[in-house]
């Protein structure tokens, strides 16, 4: 496929477009002729607005958008406000319409490259207004464009896995254009909005999810504002399109990572009734990607849940893949493993998991790269290959500590302490303790603790699942150890975090840790009034069991005084322990998201 090295000015902005792609588009609608000045650039400009805040994402469009791309790229960059207005439109459009192949000279990579020398300019002029006069109106009308186009630079900066940069930059022009765009006559409510919107995002990613919450609010606010000075039919789409984002994957996506899964299902149900009139090729599949993700965290171990939630995500998954929306299928993958993980289908699972490893791998995304070796690590060890899951455990736990994104590091600790979990039940003897186990889960926790946020008039931390699934594993590593005093102390806060997370799966655990909890110091006993209860074999092996906990405990898991306590063999003991894990049923871990 031929492509055409393209030009912005003397940098390279808006890529290229293959001839295959050129005839198909242009086939289209071929009574439309090609952009030959600037006059035909302004008349498709406002075309293409008015679609754009339409929803009116067609053909039609498509056609507009990829001849304005085509007659811009070979340009001098221009200094006037609808120039950096097209290049902005043309960035989002490319995003829905794929008209821009994936190659070194890409839209994408132009925001990037070209949004860095905007930013410099744009500081340059901050600096300017602080020791003259205030901009005039043309300055300000290309200043706002050029702020917007510097979105298109934080969003890539986000898309790289480059977070705390997009967060800085996103804070740096919504504090400029408030400060120094924003007048009575000029107040700049839907830039502002878009910027809010995108702070938001990114602060969802750095775990700062009460801040994320107030950009969303924020966001909605502005949009409000907005609307009351422009009420025509198109802006009115345009700011209901903006509000369903801002709803669904704004509060849906922040409530449904930090466990309040109910109120992120309540936050998509409203997304879709706003987005049900509209037509819009990719936000309601990505509502539906995230309704699937909620429906799997609700699932718990449910299989005919699981399936349902499979059904939903694999429809999303389907509409990027027919859209071609290639950046959010690997995402969906990433979800359809983890529900075919909960489901044991391990092929299924991995069949997944690799097209997420193949664009962890293709774009140099170090995240992705650690969330993949955690996935994967968690299907071995659910398929009993122990070794495996601790030796991807600790690739992962290195990864993480290269990159330091907060969640990914986090949920590595937590891995490699759920696979040292597992090898210590298969192995048992003397010196199996679970302290190393638990050093991974206080580790985890150290960091998520790092990044808690209080909530107003509230003692919760900003993302309490990953300190209740901490706090759970302490507490089940202390029992384990026999120290009944401390494991309910971890317990006690799982307890006032329950409320809060809604994750099924969290739930199975909690009730799991607490039978290892209650079994330090229950005492046996053998109803006399039920028959049923008074199996010769079956009680027998539970009275082994209960003293094997029972002399460990008290001996602080020292065989030879535990043996000698109860009165039989060292040897005996052990056996008691094979006897008891050859019948046990109960799964100690489970997978997480």
């Amino acid at each position: 496929m031929s492509r055409t090295k393209t030009k912005f000015g003397n940098d390279e902005i808006l890529g290229s477009l293959s001839t295959a792609d050129s005839k198909a588009i242009a086939s289209a609608d071929a009574s439309d002729s090609e952009i030959k000045n600037w006059a035909d650039f302004e008349l498709v400009l406002k075309r293409m607005n008015t679609a754009y805040k339409r929803a009116a994402f067609d053909s039609h469009l498509q056609v507009d958008a990829s001849r304005l791309h085509q007659f811009i790229r070979n340009q001098e960059k221009r200094e006037e406000p609808n120039f950096w207005k097209a290049v902005t439109l043309i960035y989002e459009l490319n995003d829905i319409f794929r008209f821009e192949p994936d190659d070194i000279h890409s839209i994408n990579e132009a925001a990037l490259n070209v949004g860095q020398l905007v930013y410099n300019e744009l500081r340059g002029l901050s600096l300017k207004c602080e020791t003259t006069s205030p901009l005039a109106d043309h300055e300000r009308a290309l200043a706002r464009e050029k702020v917007l186009y510097c979105a298109c630079y934080g969003n890539e900066l986000r898309r790289r896995g480059r977070p705390e940069a997009a967060a800085k930059l996103f804070e740096w022009l919504l504090e400029f254009t408030s400060k120094t765009l924003k007048t009575a006559t000029f107040p700049c409510f839907g830039t502002r909005a878009r910027l809010t919107y995108h702070l938001g995002f990114v602060y969802r990613v750095l775990e700062r999810h009460n801040s994320a919450e107030e950009m969303f609010t924020t966001t909605l606010e502005l949009l409000y504002e907005r609307g009351k000075i422009h009420s025509d039919n198109e802006d009115r789409v345009f700011i209901t399109r903006r509000q369903a984002m801002a709803i669904g994957i704004g509060y849906g996506w922040v409530n449904a990572t930090r466990g309040s899964l109910r109120r992120a299902k309540n936050a998509l149900t409203t997304a879709r009734s706003l987005l049900a009139a509209i037509n819009d090729p990719v936000v309601p599949s990505f509502i539906e990607l995230l309704y699937g993700t909620i429906e799997r965290c609700l699932a718990g171990s449910s299989r005919p849940k699981l399936v349902e939630a499979v059904k939903s995500l694999e429809t999303a998954k389907s509409s990027f893949t027919n859209n071609e929306h290639r950046r959010h299928i690997p995402r969906a993958c990433w979800e359809l493993s983890l529900a075919h993980n909960l489901l044991g289908n391990f092929e299924e699972a991995e069949k997944n998991l690799k097209e997420v490893d193949d664009y962890a791998k293709r774009v140099n995304h170090a995240k992705w790269q650690t969330n993949v070796l955690i996935l994967r690590s968690r299907l071995l060890r659910n398929q009993g290959d122990l070794s495996g899951a601790r030796e991807l455990a600790d690739a992962a736990v290195n990864k993480a500590e290269e990159d330091k994104s907060v969640l990914p590091l986090t949920d590595a600790y937590i891995t490699r302490g759920e696979a040292l979990l597992k090898i210590i039940e298969a192995a048992g003897g003397p010196s199996q303790s679970c302290e190393l186990a638990r050093k991974d889960f206080e580790k985890a926790l150290d960091i998520i603790g790092t990044f808690r946020i209080k909530e107003k008039d509230s003692y919760l931390p900003s993302n309490p699942k990953i300190v209740a699934v901490c706090e759970l594993r302490i507490a089940q590593c202390l029992a384990r150890d026999g120290d009944e005093t401390k494991a309910r102390s971890h317990f006690a806060t799982w307890e006032i975090l329950r409320h809060s997370v809604e994750h099924e799966w969290v739930r199975e655990l909690a009730e799991e840790v607490k039978r290892d909890i209650d079994a330090i110091v229950q005492n046996f006993t053998i109803p006399a009034d039920d028959p049923k209860e008074w199996n010769y074999a079956r009680n027998v092996a539970q009275l082994r069991m209960w003293l094997l906990t029972q002399s460990l405990r008290y001996t602080k898991r020292n065989y030879s005084a535990a043996a000698k306590l109860i009165g039989v063999k060292r040897g005996t003991l052990y056996q008691w322990q094979d006897d008891s894990r050859s019948h046990t049923q109960r799964a100690r871990t489970r997978a997480q998201e």
